[in-house]
């Protein structure tokens, strides 16, 4: 006796081989790029810094004047606050809808999820109140420290240009803000599944600022990396960004570029580009 099975039986067990790749290839994802860290330390001295970290460059300085931001376009916020920049924004080159500020020191980068976060201090006590400056070429936010915490007081400024640029004052730093208090960082964060199929945001390249190089009158500047895998747009130019260091592959299915282990990380895996890329030695 022969059996034959309907065809909407063919279809759900392709689409459930698909949702499962799928799946598999989104855990596979969170394991894949987490702990990826780039970092290749171009100049240092003693005071000052300039490395490579893929998406971004990182300037560091000593004894920088404070940025120039008119007072007059602040606006004093209580614990957090959501702001939409009111000019084309990327942070690690995804488009960007929303910022949502606390005062503890946090900014939260949002597109449609959660593209990444910035830290300015951890377990610092910040004032309850906080400026923010949004305008049609810049956003700046400005916290000051809990003076009945640190009585000798301290500033940090962040501001994010229309170019993508980000920059991070700290006018002063209180001789009691040490240890692990010190970190300060920006990152990306990769939505995944882990291995108990929950929803987590799992960190990746993350970019910290050296311990020893947070102090009173220091500025430190992320400039994006046009040259990077990910930034390029065709075959062509994506090719021809590798480097000696770095590869650079297309992948036609997918019509994006990666080194495979970046921001394209999860499109890379869902659509099997690893075997369909093209490769270029640079």
């Amino acid at each position: 006796m022969r059996y034959v099975l309907p065809s909407s039986f063919f279809i759900s067990t392709c689409l459930l081989v698909i949702l499962l790749t799928k799946f598999f290839n989104c855990q596979f994802t969170c394991e894949h790029i987490k702990n990826v860290k780039y970092e290749k330390i171009i100049s240092e001295n003693v005071s000052y810094r300039y490395s490579d970290h893929y998406e971004y460059f990182q300037t560091i300085r000593f004894d920088q004047t404070p940025p120039n931001v008119n007072g007059d376009l602040i606006k004093k916020y209580y614990v957090a606050e959501k702001v939409t920049p009111k000019f084309p924004l990327k942070y690690y080159g995804q488009a960007v809808k929303e910022l949502s500020i606390s005062n503890s020191g946090v900014i939260e980068i949002h597109g449609d999820d959660l593209i990444g976060q910035i830290h300015i201090f951890q377990k610092i006590a910040f004032e309850e109140k906080f400026d923010i400056a949004n305008q049609n070429e810049f956003i700046a936010i400005k916290w000051n420290v809990l003076k009945s915490v640190y009585p000798e007081g301290g500033e940090v400024t962040y501001m994010i240009h229309l170019n993508g640029k980000m920059s991070l004052y700290f006018s002063n730093i209180p001789k009691e803000i040490v240890g692990e208090n010190l970190e300060s960082w920006i990152d990306y964060r990769y939505k995944c599944l882990d291995k108990q199929n929950n929803t987590v945001f799992e960190p990746y390249n993350r970019i910290q600022i050296p311990k020893n190089f947070i102090k009173g009158r220091t500025l430190v500047e992320f400039e994006p990396n046009t040259e990077s895998c990910f930034m390029k747009v065709s075959n062509e130019t994506c090719l021809s960004a590798s480097k000696l260091d770095m590869e650079c592959h297309w992948c036609s299915t997918a019509d994006l570029c990666s080194n495979g282990r970046d921001t394209h990380s999860k499109a890379w895996m869902i659509n099997n580009c690893p075997k369909n890329v093209k490769y270029a030695k640079g």
